[in-house]
């Protein structure tokens, strides 16, 4: 199924509020983070509060998406 799912881009934008995720980071401290990059909506908000950011996805596409 994931392959037939994510054989092209999903996800280009999101709506989800990351202030919750940016404080969670920022009361633990954390450096590095491990995230799934998804459009990257989520994941970016976090490089206020590290170092390094890590990015997965099963997806070519989402992952591409994030390196621009």
């Amino acid at each position: 199924m994931a392959q037939e799912y994510f054989n092209q881009l999903n996800y280009t934008l999101g709506n989800e509020d990351t202030s919750i995720d940016v404080e969670i980071v920022k009361r633990l401290g954390s450096q590095s983070i491990f995230s799934v990059a998804g459009c990257g909506s989520r994941s970016f908000p976090l490089l206020s509060q590290c170092e390094e950011l890590h990015l997965c996805d099963v997806s070519f596409y989402q992952l591409a998406l994030c390196r621009l």
